[in-house]
């Protein structure tokens, strides 16, 4: 990369304000940070020759982390990085659905008790609907069965955000694409320890939805 380049960041060809671009020395140091402006575009500029992360995000979701390397005096190096946001969305043809949570069994030695854990519900979470385009936002709470459901959202490409929950759960962000008609009605969250330490809310692909 040269030591000034473009970057412009897209969904369904359509450029994207307020997203995070934020670039780091090799060792962790901060060195750039800006966001989008109404044209998708930031410009990163005076990079010292050296070796560097970028990483472009919106509302929590990635939409692209790579290392580049910049050189001194380079003539031919790449002027601009072009991404796209949001292409792994999970559709859905509603926003409702359920969050829950496994705690350990009970009545059994130690090591069946975790093996046997039991699935119960996450109530009283704040969640939280944001349109990246509009920036309109929704809110909602799981109730004490942890369901949870927004009415009167119009089709597009949204991020589903639970709030923080101290002692049980960290801040979740899920990329959804509302298409009436098209995709799951139902959205299970279960929240999971993941490999980063932290345990946040995901997709639970192998719930069913609930018969109607």
């Amino acid at each position: 990369m040269r030591p000034d380049f473009l970057v412009q960041v897209y969904r369904d060809s359509h450029p994207l304000s307020g997203v995070a671009v934020k670039v780091a020395s090799s060792n962790g140091e901060a060195r750039f940070s800006e966001t989008t402006d109404e044209t998708g575009e930031v410009h990163v500029t005076n990079l010292a020759p050296g070796d560097y992360w970028i990483r472009v995000s919106l509302l929590g979701i990635s939409a692209g982390e790579e290392c580049f390397h910049v050189d001194r005096g380079i003539a031919r190096g790449e002027k601009r990085l072009r991404y796209e946001w949001g292409v792994l969305a999970v559709g859905v043809s509603g926003v409702a659905g359920s969050l829950s949570w496994y705690k350990l069994g009970i009545g059994g030695t130690p090591t069946e008790n975790l093996v046997h854990q039991l699935r119960v519900a996450a109530s009283n979470i704040s969640l939280i609907l944001t349109n990246p385009f509009t920036k309109q936002t929704f809110e909602a709470t799981s109730d004490a069965d942890g369901h949870f459901s927004f009415s009167d959202i119009t089709p597009g490409i949204y991020v589903l955000h639970t709030t923080a929950e101290d002692g049980h759960f960290d801040a979740s962000d899920i990329l959804l694409e509302l298409s009436p008609g098209r995709g799951r009605q139902y959205i299970p969250l279960v929240a999971r320890r993941n490999t980063c330490g932290t345990t946040s809310f995901e997709l639970d692909f192998q719930s069913k939805e609930p018969s109607r």
